[in-house]
This record gives structure tokens, sequence and C-alpha cells, in this order.
């Protein structure tokens, strides 16, 4: 699923990254998924691939408003990524996860991406309950 606005950078072909948009408004009116053949120029990959498996939980303080992003495993990866099984957070880079932590407190700041970030959560937080 591409981010808001994300979806600009794929309006023209890219050389040697063969890919769809299609829509989805699963997540946010007018929203877009980036469907691919599984292989990507690393510079060209759409930010929720450049996370995975990870994904941005948010957290809201109810004293002062604010919210609090962090970095955490995706449920969806288990079924395709070996990074899961190996450790979870811990087979990855401190760095790594600190980033995406860092990129959703960022994206957090804007509200179309809040809400689609917050419509992520209540999804997989649904998914959760299954």
């Amino acid at each position: 699923m591409l981010y808001p606005f994300e979806e600009r950078l794929y309006r023209k072909p890219i050389e040697g990254f063969a890919f769809v948009l299609k829509p989805d408004d699963s997540l946010y009116r007018g929203g877009r998924r980036l469907v691919c053949e599984g292989v990507c120029p690393r510079a060209h990959r759409p930010l929720a691939c450049r996370m995975f498996p990870l994904r941005v939980r948010l957290t809201a303080n109810e004293a002062d408003g604010t919210v609090r992003a962090e970095a955490e495993l995706d449920p969806r990866a288990w079924a395709v990524c070996p990074l899961p099984e190996e450790g979870g957070l811990r087979a990855m880079s401190a760095p790594f996860v600190g980033a995406v932590a860092q990129a959703g407190q960022l994206l957090a700041g804007n509200t179309f991406m809040l809400e689609m970030m917050l419509a992520e959560q209540r999804l997989i937080d649904e998914m959760r309950r299954l």
C-alpha cells in the first residue's frame, strides 16, 4: 500500500521496475497499491517495502495529545519473511529499527499520513483479534 501522495513517484514507468498501480480504498479514500513482480531497484522501492518486515505502531499520550511512533514486526510478514522466526526485532539491526521508528514519528506529524497509519493500525489490531 502506498502512503498518501506516494503514487506521484510511480506515475511514469521506471526502467527495470515492472509494476502497476491499483486502486485500494482500504486505508484511505483514493489510496493506491503498487503491485510488482517481486524485484525492483532499491532506490525505487515504496516506503512500506523499505520498512518491511517492520511497520509503525502509534501510541497517543492522553495527557498532552502527543503521538509516539515505534517500530514493530508486521504480522503480515510471517507468511513471506524468515526474519520474524529468526529472532524478531533482535534479528534486525538497531539502526534499521530506529530509522523505521523515526520515519513513523516524522510521518505522524502530517495529518494525511497519520490518518493512514491509524487506519492500518486498526486493520492490524482487528487481524490480531481474529
